[in-house]
């Protein structure tokens, strides 16, 4: 199965643990941060080697690299910027990136200096990537016991209200799990219920399933990883009704020994029983996999079926901390450009002018023109008597490809409207209303 046809939507994205290994390599010579390796081919092949870790605690001591690299505005924007730039040219076209504001505090910077530097990431990259959507979340942490950091963690709940609307669209508790029973935290969850937060929770991932327990407890509408409700059917039925989505991140669950493979891993099964998963990787760059291999995986090594990966899709589009509105429209019908896309994951729709009336190109003759807009988009084709649209002129993503197919889809048909040469079938079951909004 081509997996570049399914719409990639990621939930669960550390980011201190998705910086492209580029930039932590420049940032390091840039900052003198001593680097185990000599050279960029020797970081990439560390990162590799590296991310198979006995237990979970020695997989978080991989993040001191990044976080040393993350103490001032500009770094953080920076390597916001290059993340969500990274993913945008992957094909995503949503995700949630978490981070922690009180863990980049080290240098003097307050919670919300890193809050808005992350946001100006943000930012930038939306305005180089406009068709692409991230929102941010707000990661409390775990360090110890609950009282360790306790005012460090309501200050984030209460961050996140303020900065709720503003690119941050909800809240997590990460960490490590089982230094104390996961219900301490029930302060936490407490405020952001009465505030009325958006909220994850990581659970069930290094600890068992009291631990989802606990989440659902909070009121959790999605949990972190969560696989090992496995071990506890008698919470499934609670999950499945409270319609909770669980965030699982294979790769990452059997380079921390949570899951012995993935085989072993009961993702397929928990999907089977009417709970709703989606895919995330947990971190790009220090688990060395990208979204595309996590649905490679979940095929060829996990006993999904490819109708399963575009649920998983769907499952993760409704579980994001977006308002409906947002998920539907966006700036480009987000709801329904992946309905149709999962519908038609192929790039079917094409029109071509010829003799003053319109048809649909085949494949073979989308192939057989010429001058591709970009490499990246490369289905969609130019030449000098043809043009044609595809709104999903990309097997991933969106990009600069839907905003020509708009721009030449609107001039084409008030074009042909003007001198009514467009027929009755020119666009078939195409929506025209699919258009508005599109920039």
């Amino acid at each position: 199965m081509d997996v570049t046809r399914i719409p990639k939507i990621e939930l669960h994205l550390h980011l201190d643990g998705a910086v492209p290994p580029e930039t932590m390599w420049r940032m390091a010579q840039e900052k003198h941060v001593s680097l185990p390796v000599d050279t960029l081919d020797e970081f990439y092949a560390w990162l590799v080697k590296t991310a198979d870790c006995r237990d979970v605690n020695t997989y978080l001591a991989r993040f001191e690299l990044p976080l040393q690299l993350m103490q001032d505005a500009p770094g953080i924007t920076r390597i916001t910027c290059d993340v969500l730039t990274t993913l945008a040219r992957q094909g995503h076209i949503y995700d949630e990136l978490r981070f922690a504001p009180q863990l980049h505090t080290r240098a003097g910077l307050r919670q919300q200096d890193a809050i808005e530097a992350v946001l100006a990431g943000r930012e930038q990259a939306l305005r180089a990537f406009p068709d692409y959507r991230c929102g941010i979340l707000l990661c409390c942490m775990c360090i110890g016991p609950e009282t360790a950091n306790m005012a460090e963690n309501l200050e984030t709940v209460r961050l996140t209200q303020e900065y709720l609307g503003s690119g941050v669209v909800g809240m997590d508790l990460a960490g490590a799990e089982g230094i104390v029973p996961l219900r301490n935290f029930h302060p936490i969850f407490d405020l952001a219920r009465e505030l009325g937060l958006p909220f994850t929770c990581h659970a069930g991932d290094s600890q068992g399933p009291d631990t989802v327990r606990d989440a659902l407890d909070f009121g959790a509408r999605r949990i972190g990883h969560g696989h090992h409700i496995f071990d506890d059917p008698s919470l499934w039925d609670e999950a499945i009704s409270r319609g909770v989505t669980l965030e699982i991140c294979p790769t990452s669950n059997i380079q921390c020994k949570t899951q012995p493979s993935y085989a072993q891993h009961p993702a397929k099964k928990l999907l089977d029983a009417g709970l709703r998963v989606c895919i995330s990787t947990d971190n790009m760059t220090l688990a060395a996999v990208t979204l595309e291999d996590e649905y490679r995986h979940c095929v060829a090594d996990m006993g999904f079926a490819p109708d399963d990966l575009r649920t998983m899709a769907r499952f993760a589009l409704d579980a994001a901390f977006l308002p409906e509105q947002e998920k539907r429209l966006g700036n480009f019908k987000l709801k329904q450009i992946f309905e149709y896309f999962l519908t038609h994951p192929l790039p079917l729709w094409y029109t071509c002018r010829r003799g003053g009336g319109y048809h649909m190109l085949s494949e073979q003759e989308l192939l057989e023109m010429e001058r591709p807009v970009s490499a990246r988009h490369a289905p969609m084709r130019r030449c000098d008597r043809a043009a044609q649209f595809a709104p999903f002129a990309a097997l991933s993503g969106f990009g600069e490809a839907v905003q020509e197919a708009g721009r030449l889809a609107r001039e084409r048909i008030e074009s042909a409207e003007r001198s009514d040469k467009l027929p009755d079938d020119a666009f078939f079951d195409f929506d025209p209303d699919f258009m508005d909004g599109m920039p």
